[in-house]
């Protein structure tokens, strides 16, 4: 589904970017419906998997820290170091198809503003004014509606994980 979504959202980008002519009102009253459907449809799609998105990223630094702490008190054991990686992978493809998501829904507020919006009509201005509206905060994936799963959280989570095996590790 979400590789679904990402098609979709790189279609719509693609479609803004042929405004180059001023359109005519139908087809972008057609567009800023299709906007107003895409935000609705992802909005289900992220309540519906909230629940198992939630349940893989808040397990992930739990496994992170045990496998930390495993490799860090018996390197020559190989079984940590198959778990870290798997759990590391799927943690940062999660993380990275959130990125997606969120640099796709960022490129249409960019692209709707590169549009020849200035030489439309009123009404056509209006439409793309209100999709940009729309758009002007990107959305994706997210972890109990509030932490959103991108790039920036992996980089975080990481640290934080790192940080508690050093504590750890000191204490022991």
């Amino acid at each position: 589904m979400g590789f679904y979504f990402y098609t979709i959202l790189k279609t719509f980008n693609e479609y803004i970017l042929s405004f180059d002519q001023p359109n005519s009102t139908g087809s972008l009253r057609l567009c800023l419906r299709l906007h107003y459907e895409i935000y609705r449809q992802f909005s289900i799609f992220d309540e519906i998997f909230s629940m198992a998105e939630t349940g893989e990223i808040l397990a992930s630094p739990i496994l992170f820290l045990g496998m930390f702490l495993g490799i860090r008190l018996s390197p020559e054991i190989t079984f940590f170091y198959t778990i870290f990686s798997v759990v590391l992978l799927q943690f940062f493809l999660m993380c990275l198809f959130g990125q997606f998501f969120y640099n796709e829904t960022e490129m249409i507020f960019t692209n709707l503003y590169l549009t020849k919006w200035y030489e439309m009509s009123q009404s056509d201005q209006k439409a793309i004014l209100m999709m940009m509206k729309m758009s002007k905060e990107p959305f994706g994936l997210k972890v109990l509606g509030v932490y959103e799963i991108n790039m920036i959280m992996f980089i975080n989570v990481l640290k934080a994980c790192l940080s508690y095996c050093t504590i750890l590790y000191a204490f022991m």
